[in-house]
């Protein structure tokens, strides 16, 4: 549709709500062309001032906030370096790097929830906003950090410009993402005069924000090894997100001046109530994505009158906290924790003459691994990055405090887990970055994060690395879980004889610790490895299609 026929369509709404007693302040769309052209050329609309008249009254207009950031992701992702004033503030490639050493490490990881599809994403995969969400996020950045620190880790320039790019536009994502008028998160609350923090950090990211460039590369002094500076030039998403933003401040501004005390949740300022309301309207009577007017009303009639639509706390594109692999009860760790209630496989018994080759293969793998965990024996540490053992010391903390949830037990409050006043370690780099916010400056550097015990910290090391070591010849076996269990105790008790001991009281506290944590590592290395046999197949797939093009 042409820019001249969506201007017709909007004034003619906006009369029609007018006379029906709807009070407008407010219209959103998203980026595409049409309604670029629509915000440029018929409704004048810019950065500096977000409004247009229409009917004789005036009306502020923004883009979709959250297909926004899905478009900024989208141009660094292409540009690869983001500039402020000519100085870099972001660069793709941190992101990139931090990544894959993520993935190279052996016991723990902190970005087990970032995929291949969220760096390098395909025209399809690239229209998810929940993925934005996780790389602009205070996990991502905390990561970057934390791999700057290392000495093995990024050897960049430009990581903390980008971790800090990252922190900000958390913040921003989620000032501009609020939909509860009571939030345990700072961040994330309603613009009004008793979150003045809110409205403080929106205004400073339009400043900040309108002069956001990016380098041109049809322009010279651009390439690599030259003297000259690049050519700067602005795309729309770098246009649109002062203007979104101006554009909400302003709406909640004049709404204030007639109503004192209102308050603006941002998040309904986006297209997320309508995306849902019309998705609710063609999954009405089956799938039907184009129904008619009547289908409409009777749509919206069943709707107000049984409550179809409940009132929720989040939009249909906004990104809840990423799931972690730490989330318990996952289909995956209740086929362990049942094994024989899984279904038989059909094609057991079709293998039975490669039966005695594959004991033979394991036996071989079973005498390696015994060979390797005497080896452990006689040293308990093993040299690792300075970035894994801050991952091993963020996962151990919540373990423990996970346990003690579910077993309220002092002396294993005492055993594993430190008291805010204690000295921190080096590797609590990462937990500090997580950290929330203090109101009391004078405050402990973590206060409600759990930090464990040197002692506990080991012992989780050391189970960590026997899962490894032992996932190698118990993955395809029956009885995962429990095997895995029982060998990783047996381990433990060479390094830790007291740990696991039969007279301890705590010894059921400890069991099911570690049985959290083996389904914890479980889960992820099952997940890993099926990201890595996906993206073969989608690399096989290609090369298949290049040979058939080839032939013809």
């Amino acid at each position: 549709m042409k820019a001249e026929e969506i201007h017709t369509l909007v004034d003619e709404c906006l009369r029609r709500l007018h006379e029906a007693g709807a009070v407008v302040h407010l219209v959103t769309c998203d980026q595409g062309p049409s309604n670029q052209k629509l915000f440029n050329s018929c409704l004048k609309v810019s950065e500096e001032s977000p409004c247009f008249m229409s009917g004789g009254r005036n009306y502020f207009a923004s883009f979709d906030f959250p297909h926004l950031i899905k478009r900024l992701l989208s141009t660094l992702r292409t540009h690869k370096i983001l500039y402020w004033r000519g100085q870099i503030i972001a660069s793709y490639e941190d992101f990139v790097k931090t990544w894959r050493y993520d993935n190279c490490s052996t016991t723990s990881n902190l970005l087990s929830h970032i995929s291949e599809a969220h760096l390098f994403p395909s025209s399809f995969q690239a229209m998810n906003v929940k993925r934005a969400f996780q790389i602009l996020s205070r996990r991502f950045a905390a990561a970057i950090t934390t791999a700057g620190k290392d000495p093995h880790g990024l050897n960049t320039e430009t990581w903390q410009a980008s971790a800090a790019f990252a922190e900000r536009m958390n913040k921003v994502i989620d000032s501009c993402n609020a939909y509860e008028l009571l939030c345990r998160n700072p961040d994330k609350r309603p613009l009004a005069d008793k979150n003045p923090e809110i409205e403080e950090t929106l205004t400073e990211f339009v400043k900040f924000s309108s002069e956001w460039t990016i380098a041109d590369p049809r322009r010279k002094g651009t390439a690599e090894n030259t003297s000259q500076p690049p050519v700067m030039k602005k795309v729309p998403c770098l246009r649109g997100l002062p203007l979104t933003v101006r554009a909400i401040l302003l709406t909640y501004t004049t709404i204030k001046e007639k109503y004192p005390g209102f308050e603006l949740a941002s998040g309904l300022c986006n297209q997320d109530s309508v995306e849902h309301l019309f998705s609710k309207f063609r999954q009405r009577g089956g799938h039907n994505p184009n129904p008619t007017a009547r289908m409409v009303r009777l749509s919206l009639r069943h709707i107000l009158s049984t409550g179809y639509i409940g009132s929720g706390s989040r939009g249909n594109v906004q990104c809840p906290d990423a799931v972690a692999l730490i989330e318990p009860c996952t289909m995956v760790a209740r086929a362990f924790d049942t094994p024989e209630s899984m279904p038989a496989d059909p094609t057991e018994h079709e293998f039975d003459e490669d039966t005695a080759e594959v004991e033979n293969a394991v036996e071989a793998l079973r005498q390696e691994q015994e060979t390797e965990m005497a080896n452990a024996e006689t040293s308990k540490e093993t040299k690792l990055p300075s970035y894994e053992l801050c991952a091993i010391n963020y996962f151990a903390g919540y373990v423990a405090q996970r346990n003690l949830r579910k077993f309220p037990c002092d002396r294993c409050r005492f055993e594993t887990l430190k008291t805010p006043m204690e000295a921190s370690s080096p590797n609590e780099v990462y937990t500090e970055l997580r950290e929330y916010e203090h109101a009391d400056a004078d405050a402990p550097s973590v206060s409600y994060l759990s930090r464990p015990t040197d002692k506990f910290e080991s012992i989780v090391r050391s189970q960590l690395e026997a899962f490894y070591r032992l996932w190698k010849t118990h993955w395809a076996c029956e009885g995962l879980l429990i095997n895995l269990i029982d060998d990783i105790i047996t381990d433990t008790a060479r390094l830790y004889p007291d740990w696991f001991h039969e007279g301890d009281e705590c010894l059921q506290h400890r069991i099911e610790l570690l049985r959290f944590m083996v389904k914890v590592k479980v889960f992820a290395q099952t997940t890993f490895n099926n990201r890595a046999v996906g993206s073969s197949r989608t690399i096989h797939k290609l090369n298949s299609k290049l040979q058939k093009i080839k032939g013809i």
